[in-house]
């Protein structure tokens, strides 16, 4: 049995790395509970466990001194999720697990979003991250080269290398390994992204070989079978394999599931296709369970929160407005005398809002609760008339969004790592299931108090992806309105490892308390708009 360990920074990265082992046959839960290098994480016994360290935004002092004390399982494969667009801390974050004597293998392309590694070098569609608009919020300039942005020793292994076979391969990253530099891998395609996986899996294989029978690693086979177990060593360090969520994808596949999803049958769950047949697009979702029959239960409303400042972001909020839903803008600062003309809820199209000349935090949950209530959709925004500090806007969107989820018992559609995070810290969330996404990355999941939550990142997306995601929450609640209510939820009633079974875990540690859902007549959902792949 491998047990498999994911290290994410931001929330929406994590769900995205944790929807790519469910779809490939996992049982994965997304953990929320490192916020300090102090907190220690349950470990399961057997599946994935993607760990959301909530460090991209923070600083990397911070990010260095947790990954350098966190727990790690001695028999675990671990793997470190980065940035698609090598934002937060690689570096650092990548220097704390080589201080604690991990190999690591660097593959960071996203072939499916035109995000690929040529020559060391960081590419978008081709051009070089750095002669891009995509760091445009971002502190710094992006990195010409991997090697600049991690700032330890390094081995680049080039697309030749990385085609010439697994031993060959192999060989490379082992002798990196045996440096002590990174081996910074680079990738065009999924198939390059299984050759890395293919070969350092060998390679740490062949590894232990080595030290048994003195034997190279050029000889190294296939990677081990799914029932190998850890520690997997190069030339005596622990492996570490690091990159994007296709990366993540590449290991969900070449490891075969400790306890598939299908499993989860057995326990009365219903259960879609089989998850390992979809790659991409929308997948086929896990349902909950039977609706209990001839249950009355209300609609639940669904409130949509957009911390990012990502071009894409505004594409995606215009395809719900096309649909009719009033904004709400939150302002972690507001205005006492704003300019309408800023504020998109003034927007004609954008459906009807109450006073949205008053941009303090009571208007605006009383705005968007009115909305959830009456619509049964929310959709919180910032302001787009100056740029805002990120720390502040987040949390007071968290501070919105939780208060107006509780009162209205509303599911959440959430896009940027950072704001996704502090909402569900705010609503005191343990940890989440995946069960389905409408597009990579854009993924639905069950929270441990029974909240269906989807998560995206802000970068990309099609236009009408909230729109989807909203959909998706929709039909997972009305396939089982009852097993997935947040206030069913109670510790003693599963096992809080039970993840495949949604088992409700510990309490949220606010300690509001749950209102009783409002019973409302729910708008139909906004009509979808075209489907736009953008970067």
């Amino acid at each position: 049995m491998t047990r498999i360990t994911v290290i994410a920074d931001d929330l929406s990265g994590a769900a995205e790395t944790a929807e790519q082992f469910r779809l490939r046959g996992h049982s994965v839960r997304l953990e929320l509970g490192v916020t300090s290098a102090a907190d220690a994480v349950r470990v399961d016994d057997s599946g994935v466990v993607v760990v959301d360290t909530a460090t991209r935004a923070g600083a990397a002092a911070a990010a260095h001194a947790l990954l350098t004390s966190r727990p790690l399982a001695d028999d675990a494969l671990v793997v470190k999720k980065t940035d698609s667009l090598w934002r937060g801390h690689v570096g650092p974050e990548l220097a704390a697990l080589a201080g604690r004597g991990f190999a690591v293998v660097l593959a960071g392309a996203l072939p499916s979003l035109g995000r690929t590694v040529v020559g060391g070098r960081p590419l978008v569609d081709g051009v070089a991250l750095a002669d891009t608009a995509h760091w445009h919020v971002e502190a710094g300039r992006a990195p010409a080269t991997l090697a600049e942005l991690i700032g330890l020793p390094v081995r680049l292994v080039g697309l030749d290398a990385v085609r010439a076979g697994p031993a060959a391969l192999a060989e490379q990253l082992a002798a990196a390994a045996s440096g002590g530099a990174v081996a910074v891998v680079d990738g065009e395609t999924d198939d390059d992204l299984d050759r890395v996986v293919a070969a350092a899996l060998a390679g740490a294989d062949a590894g232990a070989a080595v030290e048994n029978s003195g034997d190279g690693v050029a000889d190294a086979a296939l990677p081990p079978s799914g029932g190998a177990t850890g520690p997997f060593l190069l030339n005596g360090r622990r492996l570490l394999l690091a990159g994007s969520a296709a990366l993540a994808a590449a290991v969900a596949a070449a490891v075969d599931p400790a306890t598939p999803i299908a499993r989860v049958a057995e326990s009365g769950v219903v259960v879609g296709d089989d998850p390992r047949a979809a790659t991409g697009g929308d997948s086929a979702p896990i349902v909950l369970s039977r609706a209990r029959e001839g249950a009355e239960v209300a609609p639940r409303p669904v409130v949509v929160v957009v911390g990012s400042a990502a071009e894409a972001a505004g594409r995606h909020v215009a395809a719900l407005v096309a649909g009719g839903a009033a904004l709400t803008v939150v302002d972690p600062d507001p205005d006492p005398d704003p300019d309408p003309s800023s504020d998109p809820s003034s927007d004609p199209d954008a459906g009807p809002s109450s006073d949205p000349g008053d941009r303090s935090a009571e208007a605006a949950v009383s705005r968007a609760a009115e909305a959830a209530l009456r619509d049964g959709l929310a959709v919180l925004v910032l302001p787009a008339d100056r740029a805002l500090d990120p720390a502040r806007a987040a949390a007071a969107l968290a501070d919105v969004a939780a208060t107006v989820a509780v009162a209205a018992a509303a599911d959440l559609v959430l896009t940027g790592g950072e704001t996704a995070r502090a909402v569900l810290d705010r609503l005191g969330t343990a940890w989440l299931v995946p069960l389905a996404q409408v597009e990579h990355g854009a993924v639905a999941s069950r929270a441990d108090d029974g909240r269906l939550v989807a998560t995206k990142p802000g970068s990309f997306g099609a236009d009408d992806v909230l729109v989807r995601l909203v959909d998706r929450l929709r039909t997972l609640r009305d396939a089982d309105p009852c097993a997935a209510d947040p206030q069913d939820a109670d510790p003693q009633d599963a096992d809080p490892q039970d993840a495949d079974r949604g088992g409700p875990g510990r309490r949220p540690a606010t300690t509001t308390p749950r209102p009783t859902p409002p019973t409302t007549t729910r708008a139909a959902p906004p009509p979808r708009t075209s489907r736009t792949e953008t970067p």
